[in-house]
């Protein structure tokens, strides 16, 4: 991860947002579909997660731990998606 691609993408350019983050996507859905389960709902997390990281940019502080922030950001994501899903009473049934 190249730290003028993260102030590149900070100042708004979205080229650059998508060099940072296009080569993980298929890393990160993987991630997502772990923690969740249903390849939907992970993916719907995902689609939040690079949208709320688009969003937030502007306030990490440190470029070089644009990994780790996006990460956490992913985690965080697919953790309120499982919330949901238990405050709707869905559950997982094994066939």
């Amino acid at each position: 991860m190249e730290p003028s691609l993260v102030e590149r993408a900070r100042d708004g350019d979205l080229g650059a947002f998508e060099a940072l983050v296009g080569p993980e996507v298929e890393a990160m859905a993987r991630v997502a579909m772990a923690i969740i389960g249903d390849e939907s709902e992970a993916r719907e997390a995902l689609q939040e997660a690079l949208t709320a990281m688009w969003r937030e940019l502007p306030a990490l502080r440190d470029p070089a731990r644009f990994a780790a922030w996006s990460g956490r950001i992913l985690v965080n994501r697919c953790r309120l998606t499982l919330r949901r899903r238990r405050r709707q009473g869905r559950h997982e049934v094994a066939l």
